[in-house]
Order: structure tokens, then C-alpha cells, then sequence
């Protein structure tokens, strides 16, 4: 964009000379940089931009989301994104901070069942389970489906591959492609009932409200369209029709490019912490399922401030971590020693240096609130 606005405005300053305003939260989560190591990943952050230097910042100094009560868990969050937490070095989980012991489950049947039991049809659109992969998300999914009254309507995808060479579609069957669901995908087989609460995965309109990531309420299933109602954002309230459209995933590892006709959503009751962005629930709960993720890279930690941002009330966040990651092997001096890891999460701060900010700057200055 900055090449395009000093083309367009024939103003070699950073932006053409634009005023920019951006927002974002460093505590968050870092760009992910496919199988980079953590210092490509630092470098690929704006601060590490030959624009930062341009920059003036501003802080926002009072949390909006925060209840009555909930000033001390506000604070903690903050510790938590800055490194600042207390932890014990002479311990041998280093770094390790402690998930709230009103947060921490380690009961497996209990996930769904802590969210979503006893949930009236308003209170599903409102409580989440967070995940850190595509297919923990995808199961408890289905898995909350089932839970709800009424008849399941299937909705099956149409997928191909785009390619000059007609011997490559033989490489690839179309049974096999049905079995692919890259990330910002619909599934093949779409599972859906009235009064499910769906995620949108593509912008339909955005004056209208319909952006990625807006949560709708299931009304009716037609054939050739989804009628549901929005539940966020400031369209919440209106009536819409979602239509089957052409996808294709931005990014993937695959050798191909899979092109996918399906409705552009998936169901809303689990999803990636990545997608959790600019979510506000009633309720939330986090799985960690896997120890390392995000191209190599643990980001465990911000993941966890992420997850707790999502929810305003501290007393509604639960932790679960698997049995089997009770008990972690720390390696000390070739010696191998087994840690209870019940209530523990490594907190990993990546800093980044602050380039010197210039005072003022005749045009072009970049606008970010963090």
C-alpha cells in the first residue's frame, strides 16, 4: 500500500504523504512466519519497518471491557503481556506462570460440558471453546452440534483443483481434495441446524456488517442459501442470506491451488485463538492440545492473553490441559526430570526494540494506537 499511495499520489513521502491510522496491541500475537525462527519473526513486525521511525504513538489508558470487580484481572493481563508476572527461576519449569486455580481444568468430558451445559439457545452465541489448531476446533464442533435440538441438513462442497495440466487432476481425485480443510476453509461436508450459531470466513459485505468473523444465527436451511441472523457488530438484529460462493484458500502448503464452492462459514461454537480476535464472550474456554505450534514458534503465552482478552469476566475462563501434559520432561545438564505441569504455562515475552521516534515530520506520519 505505500508503494501504491506514493505512485498514485506522486509523493515520494512514507504513504504518499497520507495521514494512516493504525491500531494493534504488541501484547498479542506475533506475525506468524511459516517455519521462521523467532527472530524472522521479530523482524517481520512493523517495528522492525524502515517506517517506524515516522510513527507517533498513542495510548489508550482506560479498558473499556472491564467489569466492577474485575480491575485486578485487568492488571494481571497486563503483567502477563509485558513479562512481568512473578515466577520462580530456581524452579525447574522456568518461566512458568500459573493459571488461576477457578480456570483449571483437567477433566476431558468436561470441556463442552463446563461451556455449553445448561445453555440456553441465546447463551451458545455467547460462550466459546478456543483451540490452538483448525482440528480441535472442527471436533468439538460437531460435538456441540449434537447437542442441539432438531434435524441436520448436509451441505456438500464442490472441489476441484486450478491447473494448466489436465494429467495433474488425475493426481489429485476429487475424493481426495473432500478430505482437505486448509485454514479459512469451509469443511466438505457442512453440518448445520436452525438456531446454529455460524462464523462468516469471508467478506460478503462489508457496509452491510457481513465481514470475516461475524457470528450468525442459523434461521432457516435452504438449498442454495443459509437465512440467519447476525449477532454482532452493528448489524446485529438483521435478517441475511448467505450464498454458496467460489473459495480458495490465501495461504497453504499445498502444491496446488484447491478451489472450493461451498457457504463461506463454519460453526461458531470452537474456533482457533487466532480467529478469537475482536471476539467478546460470556464465557470461554482454552485447550491446549499441543506444546509447540505457529511455524515452530511457542507462542503459548500470548495465546493465553488472547484467550483471557476474549472474555471481560475472569471467573468464566477455564484452562484444560490434557492428562498426558501433566508431568513435562525438562532436560537439566544431559539429566532428564519429570515436572507436575498441573496449573503451569510457559510465558514466553519476545522483546523488540524501540527505534528512536521523531518528534515531527513534515508529512507522511504514521498514526498507531497500541
Amino acid at each position: 500500500m505505500d508503494k501504491l499511495l506514493q505512485d498514485i499520489c506522486n509523493n515520494k513521502f512514507p504513504f504518499g504523504g497520507k495521514v494512516i491510522l493504525m491500531g494493534g496491541d504488541f501484547r498479542q500475537i506475533l506475525p506468524v512466519v511459516k517455519r521462521g525462527r523467532p527472530a524472522d519473526v521479530v523482524e517481520s513486525c512493523i517495528k522492525c519497518s524502515e517506517h517506524w521511525q515516522y510513527v507517533q504513538r498513542f495510548s489508550l489508558t482506560e479498558n473499556m471491557r472491564v467489569q466492577i470487580g474485575e480491575e485486578e484481572f485487568s492488571q494481571w493481563l497486563l503483567k502477563l503481556g509485558s513479562g512481568t508476572l512473578p515466577v520462580k527461576p530456581e524452579d525447574p519449569l522456568q518461566g512458568c506462570i500459573e493459571i488461576p486455580e477457578q480456570c483449571f481444568l483437567n477433566d476431558n468430558k468436561s470441556i463442552v460440558e463446563k461451556i455449553f451445559g445448561g445453555a440456553e439457545e441465546a447463551d451458545y452465541a455467547k460462550r466459546a471453546i478456543l483451540t490452538p489448531t483448525n482440528v480441535d476446533s472442527l471436533a468439538i464442533n460437531e460435538e456441540v452440534l449434537h447437542r442441539l435440538p432438531g434435524d441436520v441438513k448436509t451441505y456438500l462442497s464442490s472441489d476441484s483443483i486450478e491447473t494448466d495440466d489436465h494429467n495433474e487432476i488425475y493426481n489429485f481425485p476429487v475424493e481426495f481434495l473432500n478430505t482437505l480443510t486448509p485454514s479459512g476453509m469451509p469443511v466438505h461436508c457442512l453440518k448445520l441446524k436452525i438456531g446454529a450459531v455460524i462464523m462468516l470466513l469471508r467478506n460478503l459485505d462489508l457496509k452491510g456488517g457481513l465481514c470475516n468473523g461475524t457470528r450468525l444465527m442459523v434461521r432457516a436451511l435452504h438449498n442454495n442459501y443459509i437465512d440467519g441472523e447476525v449477532l454482532t457488530g452493528v448489524s446485529a438484529g438483521n435478517r441475511v442470506f448467505v450464498p454458496r460462493v467460489q473459495l480458495a484458500p490465501s495461504d497453504s502448503n499445498l502444491p496446488f491451488t484447491l478451489k472450493r464452492r461451498q457457504f463461506p462459514v463454519r460453526l461458531a461454537y470452537s474456533m482457533t485463538i487466532n480467529k478469537s480476535q475482536g471476539q467478546i464472550f460470556d464465557k470461554v474456554d482454552t485447550i491446549n492440545m499441543k506444546r509447540r505450534f505457529d511455524s515452530g514458534a511457542s507462542k503459548r503465552r500470548r495465546r493465553k492473553e488472547l484467550t483471557e482478552e476474549a472474555c471481560t469476566n475472569s471467573k468464566k475462563i477455564y484452562s484444560f490441559l490434557k492428562k498426558s501434559q501433566n508431568t513435562v520432561q525438562i532436560e537439566q545438564e544431559n539429566q532428564t526430570q519429570s515436572v507436575s505441569d498441573n496449573g503451569n504455562i510457559k510465558n514466553i515475552v519476545v522483546p523488540i526494540a524501540e527505534d528512536p521516534i521523531l518528534e515531527q515530520q513534515p508529512a507522511g506520519n504514521l498514526n498507531i494506537i497500541n
